[in-house]
């Protein structure tokens, strides 16, 4: 019926070429599957008043090396296996 799937799991952005040949026809088409480095950064809190705590939250590529500014720094070691971490923080007291 020339319907089919495979499944893949590329290690960055990759591009896919299907090529169909019947007799002297050919034809084929690209597929541009994107792999983000950067799939969420957020915090629990956006407002706070002195010495008060927010958590930031995140999920990144597992392979990627990952620092925070503002005097944080490499948060590698807050990041587990499938690329999620989580690190509590006080503004100002960093």
């Amino acid at each position: 019926n020339g319907l089919g799937s495979i499944k893949l799991a590329p290690d960055g952005t990759t591009t896919y070429t299907l090529t169909a040949t019947k007799g002297a026809s050919v034809q084929s088409r690209d597929v541009l599957v994107t792999v983000p480095l950067m799939q969420s950064f957020s915090s629990n809190r956006v407002s706070l008043s002195q010495n008060e705590t927010a958590t930031l939250l995140w999920r990144a590529d597992p392979k990627a090396t990952l620092s925070i500014d503002q005097g944080v720094g490499s948060v590698n070691g807050a990041t587990d296996a499938a690329g999620g971490g989580r690190l509590t923080v006080t503004p100002g007291n960093q």
